[in-house]
């Protein structure tokens, strides 16, 4: 069908049946992601001991996002395990939290020369930096397909993080972490 017949087609239809065609056509756009946190079975090259995926929920398909620092995965992880969001001043006031989910997430090996990029001097610099590169590191594994919904907000007015699609339901997250005695 040429786009002419194609045109035609449409101004033939009824207002319902419009309706129904535009609502049928958007529901095609729309791609549903989940975020899996799980053990690293296939060993994904460098992830370390666990991997942070998006799953897309129709084809399975997984897309692993490849972030440049150890505390940017952490974060991210941070960020899933409270659904409503977090600001800053509950993240400053939980440092200590989010480094030992470091140390869970890389089994010990999350060395304090990583968590400096975390420093409580700087952080909300520092946090506002990490929070950008797990955009773009979230946008790049899915070739930009991913929607805005599901990469982390610009901070509202409460100075409050979240991911939409979290918040909202729309997104199931699974955290599956051996929480570990630290020593």
């Amino acid at each position: 069908m040429n786009r002419e017949e194609a045109l035609n087609y449409v101004l033939n239809l009824n207002e319902q049946e419009r309706i129904d065609k535009l609502v049928e056509l958007l529901a095609e756009k729309e791609r549903v992601f989940d975020f899996v946190v799980k053990a690293n079975d296939q060993k994904v090259k460098n992830e370390g001991p666990y991997v942070v995926m998006l799953v897309e929920r129709e084809s399975g398909i997984a897309y692993v996002p490849h972030f440049i620092s150890k505390i940017q995965k952490v974060i991210l992880i941070y960020l899933l395990m409270h659904p409503k969001g977090i600001s800053f001043r509950a993240m400053l006031a939980h440092y200590d939290d989010i480094i030992t989910l470091g140390r869970q997430v890389y089994l010990g090996s999350f060395k304090e020369k990583t968590s400096d990029l975390l420093s409580p001097d700087d952080m909300e610099h520092n946090i506002t930096h990490h929070i950008s590169q797990i955009r773009t590191a979230l946008k790049k594994c899915t070739n930009g397909e991913i929607g805005d919904d599901y990469r982390i907000s610009q901070p509202n007015v409460a100075n409050t993080y979240y991911i939409p699609a979290v918040k909202q339901g729309k997104c199931r997250v699974s955290i599956e972490l051996m929480v570990q005695k630290m020593i």
